[in-house]
């Protein structure tokens, strides 16, 4: 049969949780980055009024400002979800008491 999580309880141990959510959140955060950082790079071409060449996205070296910002975006990304996921649990340990 299957358990079914009381109202209060969690549905996975933070042991398990984590690093799940952390995996998840490690590759989002990096292509996201990846991508927010050459959407800026694209502005940045259209201000300063270079044009890419042919069938590259930006000027300069693109693969650097993707690895750049996929890095931030890695690590920016999973920082923030687990703040907010401990002070969630840090709330619900202190409401239960």
């Amino acid at each position: 049969m299957s358990r079914v999580a009381a109202p209060g309880e969690p549905p996975l141990r933070p042991a398990i949780r984590n690093p799940l959510i952390g995996c998840m959140t490690i590759f989002v955060g990096f292509f996201g980055g990846g991508m927010i950082t050459l959407l800026l790079a694209r502005i940045w071409d259209a201000v300063t009024g270079c044009s890419a060449p042919d069938g590259l996205p930006v000027c300069g070296n693109w693969a650097m400002y993707a690895g750049i910002g996929g890095l931030i975006g890695a690590i920016l990304l999973p920082t923030v979800v687990f703040i907010k996921l401990s002070r969630s649990d840090a709330a619900a340990r202190d409401s239960a008491q």
